[in-house]
């Protein structure tokens, strides 16, 4: 799980890294990324305004 003592960079490098050995779409990339957050991060999240993000390169940019 991400928190927020960890660089974003090199957190999503590696989160990429694993969903390309999954071997999944970016629409699962987008939804398994928000149960990987915690605390200060997850908060992040929740408080983006809806429909505000509509891609996980998106995503990925807003997050980074």
């Amino acid at each position: 799980n991400y928190t927020a003592d960890l660089p974003p960079n090199a957190w999503i490098e590696s989160y990429e890294l694993a969903m390309e050995m999954l071997d999944v779409n970016d629409v699962v990339c987008a939804k398994y990324f928000t149960m990987m957050l915690d605390g200060p991060a997850r908060t992040w999240l929740k408080g983006l305004p809806a429909n505000s993000i509509d891609s996980w390169a998106g995503l990925k940019a807003c997050f980074v």
